[in-house]
């Protein structure tokens, strides 16, 4: 049992992983389809990791929109 509260949300299924999963033999395969939560840590002073929601989606206002869009390389070039 781990010591911290894991992220806990749904995890998706990719084709990709179950076709691995199916190459390597049908133990894989129901241990890939057990695996249905995640088990990663949440980020600090978040509830969920940084897969399922805990990192920063990018700014929402239109000021912090400017901000990052002048920051951006290829506009620090054309200004150079």
């Amino acid at each position: 049992m781990p010591s911290y509260v894991p992220c806990g949300a749904k995890c998706k299924i990719t084709p990709l992983a179950i076709e691995t999963a199916t190459a390597q033999g049908p133990e894989a395969l129901v241990k890939l389809l057990k695996r249905t939560y995640c088990k990663n840590h949440p980020m600090k002073g978040k509830t969920r990791c940084r897969f399922h929601g805990g990192m920063s989606t990018g700014p929402k206002t239109i000021a912090g929109k400017i901000r990052v869009t002048a920051n951006l390389p290829f506009n620090k070039a054309l200004s150079a």
